[in-house]
């Protein structure tokens, strides 16, 4: 609910936005909308990890977004890397498990952020906004990758 909080039955929450009266800059939200008080994110391995090593990578990257649904109709772009010979890894179970193609259990924030220091690159399928995963990678020297396909 947090992109939504203020629309009518997108959550159990947002009916009680039209009861009470709420000032918006009370809604703490970590996204850029027009809505709440924005929060922003901040790459926490800044200060619960040592700062990554300025060196080459291996053939490794990230696919971005935890939902099947965002991958559906993009899987040439993920045949094509293994392909190329890039190991990926995914929290997504969209794809099956290969040697090449490694699904990661739940981890902790940090041992997420240290996995995302290895990784050459991240690339998005998704809405970047819904995730802090762009800027951890960042900050741990991972490129980010969200192509745009305008209609």
């Amino acid at each position: 609910w947090w992109g939504n909080w203020g629309a009518r039955g997108t959550a159990e929450f947002a009916d009680a936005r039209w009861t009470h009266a709420i000032d918006w800059r009370q809604i703490l939200s970590p996204f850029p909308d027009h809505t709440g008080t924005f929060l922003g994110f901040f790459p926490h391995s800044l200060i619960t990890l040592p700062r990554p090593v300025v060196a080459a990578r291996e053939r490794q990257g990230f696919l971005l977004g935890k939902s099947d649904e965002y991958f559906q109709g993009k899987e040439g772009v993920v045949h094509a890397l293994l392909g190329a010979g890039w190991r990926l890894y995914t929290v997504s179970g969209h794809f099956p498990p290969t040697d090449r193609l490694v699904r990661l259990p739940p981890q902790s924030p940090t041992d997420f952020a240290a996995m995302l220091t290895n990784m050459s690159f991240m690339l998005g399928f998704g809405d970047p906004l819904m995730s802090p995963t762009p800027l951890e990678g960042l900050a741990r020297g991972a490129a980010f990758i969200n192509p745009i396909r305008v209609a």
